[in-house]
């Protein structure tokens, strides 16, 4: 760990960490039923081709560094420019790499592990001027980049035998790394504001915003873009990063009144379209739809001891879409909507008392 002032306004600190990865699955198969049917001889004596293989799984990684530079420069007393670097990983997940199968009957596939799944690497860049013009106010701009290697993303493929095939085929969906580096860059604005100091009646009011802009790029594999241009003979190159939303928009609005006891806040939330299955059997890849999120909290002191609190989530209940499409097309297929799943969360309230022993 490093933290050095270099002069009375400018400020380093950085460090580096090792990580190792050792994730490992065992899965117990004795007593597991398997049909005779499956391995009996059929008619002149052909089998089903079975092949059987091991559920278990073993990823290992030895000590890898990963580093973090940072620079402070205090401009004025209220204001900062900071520059970082820092490197970081994502491992996957016990159940990614575990082979065992799962059949998911909405898609009508085979949810399975990838024991060759190796651990993501990110290194990101970034710079960012705040300001800071009274106490509890901020107004903030960011700037970033990342570079993404052996990035994880969900993959539905099918490998059939076609009309030689002797037993039912499914689709198999499961996570796979890119080969391809990935690069997301962009734009980050965030204000926090007193309107009570813009106009004396909204005293106690407070207001916050915060909006990311961001770009993505990845260059398609030859078989997603063979399978691609099998539908689409006009289907780009490129593709923007799995889960990688090109803007998102948070905002609040509080009332605090310590005098009263009366707490008031309801957020807003609302994320881009996302990638969120890369589709290898010719049909477009899916893309969750934007949805709009509205939350309510208050609270109430009713004597010093007693709160009545309570909030109200996801108040306008959107349906929750994921459709076949094309990025940057508003959802849609050349000029259609091609609809995969559609639901609804529903929404949650709760309300209480609290009594405060202390």
């Amino acid at each position: 760990m490093l933290d050095l002032k270099i002069t009375k306004d400018l400020r380093i600190t950085g460090g580096v960490r090792f990580e190792t990865t050792n994730i490992q699955s065992a899965v117990d198969t004795a007593n597991v039923f398997l049909d005779p049917k499956l391995t009996a001889p059929g008619a002149g004596g052909t089998k089903i081709p079975l092949s059987q293989m091991s559920p278990n799984s073993v990823y290992k990684v030895g000590y890898t560094p990963y580093y973090s530079l940072n620079a402070t420069y205090n401009y004025k007393e209220n204001m900062n420019f900071r520059a970082g670097y820092n490197t970081t990983l994502a491992r996957p997940e016990l159940r990614e790499i575990t082979n065992v199968f799962e059949f998911d009957a909405f898609q009508m596939g085979l949810v399975v592990g990838n024991p060759n799944l190796i651990n993501q690497s990110t290194q990101n860049l970034d710079f960012r001027w705040e300001w800071f013009p009274n106490n509890g106010e901020v107004i903030a701009v960011s700037l970033f980049g990342k570079r993404i290697k052996n990035q994880l993303y969900k993959v539905f493929n099918l490998q059939t035998s076609g009309l030689a095939a002797t037993y039912p085929e499914y689709p198999t969906i499961r996570f796979e790394n890119d080969p391809n580096i990935g690069k997301v860059w962009g734009l980050e604005l965030e204000v926090v504001k007193d309107l009570g100091r813009i106009w004396d009646p909204l005293k106690n009011f407070y207001v916050g915003s915060n909006l990311l802009l961001a770009e993505s790029d990845i260059k398609k594999s030859p078989a997603r873009l063979e399978a691609n241009r099998s539908l689409d003979r006009h289907a780009p190159d490129n593709s923007p990063l799995f889960e990688q939303a090109p803007y998102s928009i948070n905002g609040w609005l509080n009332y605090d009144n310590k005098r009263s006891g009366t707490s008031l806040t309801g957020t807003f939330n609302m994320v881009g379209e996302r990638l969120v299955q890369i589709n290898l059997t010719g049909e477009p890849d899916l893309y969750t739809r934007p949805v709009p999120v509205l939350d309510f909290v208050f609270s109430q002191r009713i004597t010093k001891r007693v709160v009545f609190k309570g909030y109200v989530k996801n108040l306008l209940n959107p349906s929750i879409e994921t459709v076949y499409a094309n990025p940057g097309t508003g959802g849609v297929w050349y000029g259609s909507k091609y609809l995969n799943r559609s639901y609804k969360r529903g929404s949650e309230i709760m309300m209480g008392f609290t009594y405060n022993l202390f």
